[in-house]
Protein backbone atom coordinates (compact mmCIF):
# COMPACT_ATOMS: atom_id res chain seq x y z
CA UNK A 1 0.00 0.00 0.00
CA UNK A 2 1.42 3.55 -0.87
CA UNK A 3 -0.59 5.16 2.01
CA UNK A 4 2.90 6.31 3.49
CA UNK A 5 2.40 9.14 0.46
CA UNK A 6 0.12 10.28 1.11
CA UNK A 7 0.32 13.90 2.67
CA UNK A 8 -3.82 14.91 3.08
CA UNK A 9 -5.37 12.23 4.66
CA UNK A 10 -6.48 11.90 8.38
CA UNK A 11 -7.59 9.46 10.05
CA UNK A 12 -9.51 9.63 13.59
CA UNK A 13 -11.46 7.31 15.82
CA UNK A 14 -13.41 7.41 19.12
CA UNK A 15 -16.28 9.90 20.19
CA UNK A 16 -16.76 11.64 16.87
CA UNK A 17 -18.55 14.62 19.44
CA UNK A 18 -15.22 14.69 21.27
CA UNK A 19 -12.76 14.50 18.60
CA UNK A 20 -14.24 16.84 16.83
CA UNK A 21 -15.05 19.46 19.56
CA UNK A 22 -11.65 18.94 21.03
CA UNK A 23 -9.09 17.88 18.24
CA UNK A 24 -10.00 19.73 15.14
CA UNK A 25 -9.20 23.18 14.07
CA UNK A 26 -12.00 25.24 12.85
CA UNK A 27 -12.16 25.85 8.98
CA UNK A 28 -9.21 23.12 8.76
CA UNK A 29 -11.52 19.95 6.73
CA UNK A 30 -12.60 20.17 3.84
CA UNK A 31 -14.32 16.97 3.66
CA UNK A 32 -16.07 14.19 5.92
CA UNK A 33 -17.54 10.98 6.04
CA UNK A 34 -19.57 9.34 8.54
CA UNK A 35 -21.07 5.84 6.79
CA UNK A 36 -23.27 3.82 8.53
CA UNK A 37 -23.50 6.02 11.86
CA UNK A 38 -25.59 3.89 14.53
CA UNK A 39 -29.04 5.05 15.20
CA UNK A 40 -30.66 5.67 18.33
CA UNK A 41 -31.97 2.74 20.35
CA UNK A 42 -33.78 4.30 22.57
CA UNK A 43 -33.50 8.23 23.98
CA UNK A 44 -31.61 10.95 22.90
CA UNK A 45 -29.35 10.64 19.57
CA UNK A 46 -25.50 10.65 21.14
CA UNK A 47 -24.04 11.87 17.38
CA UNK A 48 -26.44 13.19 15.33
CA UNK A 49 -27.79 16.52 17.92
CA UNK A 50 -27.35 19.84 17.20
CA UNK A 51 -24.37 20.90 18.98
CA UNK A 52 -22.31 18.54 16.90
CA UNK A 53 -23.92 19.46 13.68
CA UNK A 54 -22.66 23.10 14.89
CA UNK A 55 -19.43 21.80 15.46
CA UNK A 56 -19.53 20.55 11.76
CA UNK A 57 -20.18 23.51 10.68
CA UNK A 58 -17.39 25.25 12.59
CA UNK A 59 -14.34 22.40 11.18
CA UNK A 60 -15.27 22.56 7.78
CA UNK A 61 -13.64 25.24 5.00
CA UNK A 62 -16.15 27.37 3.32
CA UNK A 63 -16.51 24.79 0.44
CA UNK A 64 -16.32 21.59 2.82
CA UNK A 65 -18.62 18.89 2.60
CA UNK A 66 -20.14 16.05 4.70
CA UNK A 67 -21.33 12.77 2.92
CA UNK A 68 -23.11 10.76 5.29
CA UNK A 69 -24.99 6.56 4.21
CA UNK A 70 -26.89 5.14 5.84
CA UNK A 71 -29.09 1.45 5.42
CA UNK A 72 -32.04 3.29 7.76
CA UNK A 73 -34.45 5.49 6.23
CA UNK A 74 -36.00 7.31 9.49
CA UNK A 75 -32.75 7.70 10.70
CA UNK A 76 -32.01 9.31 7.25
CA UNK A 77 -34.57 11.87 7.45
CA UNK A 78 -33.95 13.14 11.25
CA UNK A 79 -30.09 14.02 9.53
CA UNK A 80 -31.32 15.12 6.73
CA UNK A 81 -33.49 17.44 9.31
CA UNK A 82 -30.69 19.00 11.13
CA UNK A 83 -28.47 19.80 8.48
CA UNK A 84 -31.26 22.10 6.76
CA UNK A 85 -31.73 23.41 10.49
CA UNK A 86 -28.26 24.36 10.03
CA UNK A 87 -28.95 26.13 6.91
CA UNK A 88 -26.68 23.29 5.21
CA UNK A 89 -27.22 22.98 0.91
CA UNK A 90 -28.23 19.05 0.20
CA UNK A 91 -26.88 18.54 -2.69
CA UNK A 92 -28.44 14.34 -2.67
CA UNK A 93 -30.61 13.37 -0.75
CA UNK A 94 -32.46 9.85 -1.12
CA UNK A 95 -31.72 6.35 -2.24
CA UNK A 96 -29.58 6.72 -5.02
CA UNK A 97 -29.29 3.43 -7.04
CA UNK A 98 -26.29 4.31 -8.65
CA UNK A 99 -24.49 5.32 -5.70
CA UNK A 100 -26.39 2.26 -3.63
CA UNK A 101 -24.78 0.30 -6.23
CA UNK A 102 -21.02 1.80 -5.86
CA UNK A 103 -21.67 0.49 -1.73
CA UNK A 104 -23.33 -2.95 -2.62
CA UNK A 105 -20.42 -5.68 -1.79
CA UNK A 106 -21.13 -9.22 -1.36
CA UNK A 107 -19.54 -8.89 2.00
CA UNK A 108 -20.69 -11.10 4.63
CA UNK A 109 -22.37 -8.26 6.71
CA UNK A 110 -24.34 -7.40 3.27
CA UNK A 111 -25.48 -10.55 3.52
CA UNK A 112 -26.97 -10.50 7.12
CA UNK A 113 -28.56 -7.11 6.27
CA UNK A 114 -30.25 -7.94 2.84
CA UNK A 115 -31.73 -11.45 4.87
CA UNK A 116 -33.23 -8.51 7.70
CA UNK A 117 -34.66 -6.80 4.64
CA UNK A 118 -31.90 -4.23 4.95
CA UNK A 119 -30.93 -3.79 1.07
CA UNK A 120 -31.16 -0.25 0.77
CA UNK A 121 -28.79 2.30 1.51
CA UNK A 122 -29.23 6.35 1.43
CA UNK A 123 -26.42 8.76 0.72
CA UNK A 124 -26.56 12.31 1.60
CA UNK A 125 -24.53 15.08 0.61
CA UNK A 126 -23.96 18.43 2.50
CA UNK A 127 -22.15 22.01 1.62
CA UNK A 128 -20.88 25.01 3.04
CA UNK A 129 -21.13 26.60 -0.47
CA UNK A 130 -22.01 30.20 -0.15
CA UNK A 131 -21.89 30.94 3.33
Amino acid sequence: MKLKDVKNLGLLAGDAENLVSNNIANRSIKEIYINFPEPPHSGEDKLFNHSFIDRLKGILTKDGKVYVLTDDEAYKCKIHSLFMDHKFICEIDGEKEQVGEVFKHNSFFDEIWEKRGRDKRFYLLYSLQNQ
